[in-house]
Formats: C-alpha cells, sequence, structure tokens
C-alpha cells in the first residue's frame, strides 16, 4: 500500500493491541504484499512498538476476504478485491495491473501494450482465488477474448519464475515484481486498457 501512509493506518487499527503486551496481530495478505510489508509496514511498527507481535498468512483475494469476515484476521491486505458489506476498507492505494515479460521478448522495448497483443503470446495468470485473474478476464471479455493461459498457478513466484525462464509472459502489479525487474531478470510494460490502470490495493478491516 502507500509507503507514507500505511504505518499510520495500521496504527489507527491496532491501537487495541498497544496495551496488551504480548498480544498477537494477525494479518492476511496477498503474496505480492509481503516483500513490501515487511519492508515499508512492519519494520517501523517492530521498531517503535516492540511489544506488538504478528502473525502473517499468505492468501488469495477471496480468502483475505473470508479471514478477515470471519475474524480470524485483525487486518487484510488484497489486490482488487469485490466490494463486501462485511469489510471496510481504511486505505487504498491505485496499483494499475502491468504486463511482465521476458527481457528478450519484443514486447519489453515497448512502454506500453494492448491487453490483446500479451494475450497472442504465451501467458501464464494467477488462478481463480485471485483477483487479479477475474480483473484480466473481465477485460479481456470486453474486447471479445477469451482467456487461453499456458499455465495457472496460485503462486507469484512461479509466475515470476515462469517469465524469467523466457517462456511467456504474465500480469501483476509493478509493486510484486520490481525487483526482478530492477535486477534485469524480467521486463515491466504498461497496459493500454483503461479498466486495468485504475485498480486498487485494499487495507481492510471487519466492518
Amino acid at each position: 500500500l502507500v509507503r507514507q501512509d500505511e504505518e499510520t493506518f495500521l496504527l489507527d487499527q491496532l491501537g487495541k493491541f498497544r496495551a496488551s503486551g504480548g498480544q498477537v496481530v494477525r494479518i492476511a495478505v496477498g503474496e505480492g504484499f509481503a516483500a513490501d510489508l515487511m519492508q515499508n509496514g512492519l519494520a517501523p511498527l517492530a521498531a517503535n512498538h516492540p511489544h506488538l507481535r504478528f502473525r502473517i498468512n499468505i492468501a488469495g483475494t477471496e480468502e483475505i476476504q473470508r479471514q478477515v469476515v470471519e475474524g480470524d484476521a485483525d487486518l487484510g491486505i488484497a489486490y482488487n478485491p469485490v466490494p463486501m458489506e462485511a469489510t471496510r476498507a481504511v486505505a487504498l492505494a491505485r496499483q494499475p495491473l502491468c504486463g511482465v515479460v521476458p527481457v528478450h521478448s519484443p514486447l519489453a522495448e515497448r512502454r506500453s501494450v494492448r491487453l490483446a497483443e500479451m494475450l497472442d503470446h504465451p501467458f501464464a495468470i494467477l488462478d481463480a482465488r485471485h483477483g487479479i485473474r477475474a480483473l484480466v478476464a473481465r477485460a479481456a471479455g470486453d474486447l471479445g477474448l477469451a482467456l487461453r493461459p499456458q499455465v495457472e498457478t496460485s503462486s507469484i513466484a512461479a509466475l515470476i519464475r515462469y517469465v524469467g525462464a523466457g517462456i511467456g509472459g504474465s500480469f501483476l502489479p509493478r509493486f510484486s515484481v520490481s525487483i526482478q525487474a530492477e535486477r534485469g531478470e524480467v521486463a515491466i510494460v504498461e497496459l493500454d486498457e483503461e479498466s486495468l490502470r485504475h485498480v486498487s490495493a485494499h487495507l481492510m478491516v471487519r466492518a
């Protein structure tokens, strides 16, 4: 989520834990957020509030929402969740969906590509438990296109390996793959589809 606001919102929501040292704060989070959460969310919290302890559960979007609704998680961080009356977003951050392609792909030289072009090449995608799958399927449907992925998986790490191996492309928000892009292992290109640009990451609690 937005780095400058993440700690503030977390502290607001975790205020009830401050007086009871040693209580565990349960956070359900999408895999793509894990690294950023550790560095930009939990790092300052741990330094300023050492009495807090955390349990981090990596899950897909639907499972994150379920855990928040049923009280199995105190906080949820998810990408493009379906709005629910039972949850409340306390922070939103715009995170457009991007194309991730092999560094030697012709698409890697482009600043932006159309979704139809990405779908013309082999690609891997997260499975139906993740918000990204529904997002891409909806955008493709609006164009009269069907999704025919070469690989479906529940693992973002597997998607990045797939692209890094030069097999095909994938779809992820920039923050999920920025480290690999900086290393030159994959290339990130913007998707020239309006619906894929206006996507947000949500920090949510039970309503």
